[in-house]
C-alpha cells in the first residue's frame, strides 16, 4: 500500500502540495489526474523517494521511502522522457538496470521482450515515442520484487494506453506479480 499523510512541499515560497493525504491500496490501479502544475509529478517524486517531505510522511509498504534503498528497490518508475542516449539499445538498458537492481532476471527480461516484440539490438531513436516508454518499462517490470509501478506524465497516447491494458492483462495471466500497485499520472480523464 502507498500512504501519503498530510504531505506538504514548498519550493521557494510556492506551495506545490498542501496537506495532501491519499491511500493507494495494494494491487490497485490509481490515476493522478490534473493539469500541469497540479502537483502530480511532485507526488510521484515523493512516492519514489526523490523528494523529502517538508511536512507529513510518505509510506510505501508501511515504510518511509525517502533515503530507504530497500523500499526504493521495490518501485519501478517509467518517466515521460528517457534519461538515456537515443543510440542506446534495449540490450544496453538491460545491462544498466541489471547493475541497479540485484534481483534483475535475465529470463524474465527475455520473456517480456518476446511478449512485447522488442528488438533488443535496435537503438531507442528508431522506436516510436510510445515504444521508447514501453522499452524501459518492460525492463523494469522484470524484477518480481516490484510491487509498485509508477508512470509519470502520460499523454493521450493510444500506444501507451494499449501498453497499460496489455500490462494489466499480464497481471491477470499471472505473468507479472499479482500484488503490484500501479499509479498513473495523466493530464485529463480523456487520457484514461
Amino acid at each position: 500500500m502507498i500512504e501519503v499523510k498530510n504531505l506538504t512541499k514548498r519550493f521557494d515560497g510556492f506551495t506545490a502540495l498542501n496537506g495532501l493525504t491519499m491511500t493507494v491500496p495494494t494491487g490497485s490501479v490509481y490515476g493522478l489526474v490534473g493539469p500541469n502544475g497540479a502537483g502530480k509529478s511532485t507526488i510521484i517524486r515523493h512516492i519514489t523517494g526523490v523528494y523529502r517531505p517538508d511536512l507529513g510522511e510518505v509510506l510505501v509498504g508501511g515504510e518511509p521511502v525517502f533515503e530507504n534503498p530497500p523500499v526504493k528497490a521495490r518501485i519501478a518508475c517509467i518517466p515521460d522522457d528517457l534519461s538515456c542516449h537515443a543510440g542506446t539499445t534495449i540490450r544496453e538498458l538491460k545491462t544498466f538496470y541489471k547493475g541497479l537492481y540485484p534481483a534483475f532476471s535475465d529470463e524474465r527480461f527475455t520473456a517480456l521482450a518476446d511478449i512485447f516484440k522488442l528488438d533488443q539490438r535496435q537503438p531507442l531513436r528508431r522506436f516510436s515515442k510510445g515504444m521508447q516508454k514501453q522499452a524501459p518499462g518492460n525492463i523494469e517490470k522484470i524484477n518480481e520484487n516490484y510491487r509498485y509501478k509508477l508512470t509519470i506524465k502520460c499523454r493521450a497516447d493510444k500506444r501507451f494506453r494499449d501498453l497499460v491494458r496489455q500490462t494489466l492483462g499480464l497481471y491477470e495471466q499471472e505473468k507479472l506479480p499479482s500484488k503490484a500497485t500501479v499509479v498513473v499520472d495523466m493530464h485529463s480523464d480523456g487520457d484514461i
